[in-house]
């Protein structure tokens, strides 16, 4: 339920300018298909007018006259398929095949439209201005970023060119609906709360809002929640599997990448001691993967990824680009944040693995990402 302040921060009047507008466009598409079934009826009408009856042609009609005229062109009887006979048809049993049929609809699509054209430019002429509402000043511009949503802020999240998100964080809930109602109505645009629920939404694409929300991602717990997966643990060894490519993740000389072929997850041959990683603890709660059968540990430099060298899982030092924080992805599975590039692990369908999917925050994963998540297998 919405708060007493996002009541107050909220459209009133007739249940709110979002609303009316909804109520008008959805009049205007009612009344472009009254409009495209009066333009069949009409089209019937003048058919049937013509001598076209359901029963027979009328004599002395503009139908028998041109019933006579075909007749005389094609040497003795009226051609099937040809017009008298399609208008026959129509006279008969309604519009339903034919090229008459194809006309009407045509006509009556073209009137629809026409309404629905009207209804909506009427409908955003005469929607009240948000800023009339009595909305508290915002006390700065938003700073937009088009890395993450965060945590605990509200957020206004925009589509500025396909496919282009951007987030504007936002301390509070007033001044999060005064944004959102201050940006142009056309403009493609979701609030969310601080707890990641859609609270309102706006604009005038259709494909935007899935866009838009795709992009949005909070973590199902928070890194201050201590999540901790069963099997990530420290001393156990454990293979990570991206169902989205269908390969395991492996170490190979000195790369880090998915091309030890397609398998299923619970298909790891026992030879691949490439796939196996130790857990070790890294402090503050992150982790380090080593790979024993290599004597390195996996690291994201420039979000590419790699070994770091010969090194024994005790000796990680005060070495920073080997230490990730294990973030719930749901499902069972995780995704591993990379905090010195503020990116997650991900892999691609050909295998390929690195942190280029975007910059975002260890609480923030996008709904959409599929390349980011891995199940997690004990070896």
């Amino acid at each position: 339920m919405m708060s007493d302040l996002s009541q107050e921060a909220a459209p009133q009047g007739d249940d709110g300018d979002m609303k009316r507008v909804a109520a008008a466009v959805a009049g205007a598409g009612v009344g472009g298909v009254a409009g495209g079934v009066g333009a069949v009826a009409a089209t019937e009408a003048v058919i049937v007018g013509m001598g076209f009856t359901s029963s027979s042609i009328v004599a002395g009609s503009t139908a028998a006259a041109m019933m006579s005229a075909e007749a005389i062109v094609a040497g003795g009887g009226v051609a099937a398929g040809g017009t008298v006979a399609t208008l026959q048809t129509v006279g008969a049993v309604g519009l339903g095949a034919g090229p008459v049929a194809g006309i009407s609809m045509a006509g009556s699509l073209a009137v629809g439209g026409l309404f629905t054209f009207v209804g909506f430019w009427v409908a955003r002429a005469f929607s009240p201005d948000p800023k009339q509402h009595n909305f508290p000043p915002l006390p700065a511009t938003p700073r937009k970023t088009t890395e993450c949503a965060l945590r605990g802020k509200w957020m206004v999240l925009t589509e500025e060119g396909w496919g282009n998100v951007l987030f504007y964080p936002l301390e509070t809930e007033a001044e999060a609906y005064r944004f959102f109602y201050d940006l142009r109505q056309s403009r493609p645009k979701i609030l969310f709360d601080t707890s990641g629920n859609e609270r309102e939404s706006g604009g005038w694409n259709p494909f935007a809002p899935p866009t838009i929300r795709g992009q949005y991602g909070l973590a199902l717990t928070s890194i201050d929640d201590g999540f901790s997966h069963p099997l990530i643990q420290p001393g156990n060894t454990i293979a990570l599997y991206s169902h989205s490519a269908h390969r395991f993740v492996r170490v190979v000389g000195d790369s880090v990448d998915g091309n030890g072929g397609l398998q299923s997850f619970e298909n790891l041959p026992d030879t691949w001691d490439s796939a196996r990683f130790l857990v070790v603890d890294a402090g503050g709660g992150k982790i380090a993967l080593h790979s024993a059968s290599h004597e390195c540990f996996v690291r994201v430099a420039i979000r590419s990824m790699g070994g770091g060298g010969r090194i024994a899982p005790g000796d990680l030092g005060t070495w920073t680009l080997e230490r990730l924080t294990v973030v719930d992805a749901g499902d069972g599975r995780v995704a591993l944040h990379f905090e010195v590039q503020n990116c997650f692990i991900r892999m691609m369908p050909g295998g390929r693995v690195d942190g280029k999917g975007g910059c975002r925050n260890a609480g923030s994963l996008p709904r959409a990402w599929e390349a980011e998540r891995f199940a997690v297998r004990l070896c």
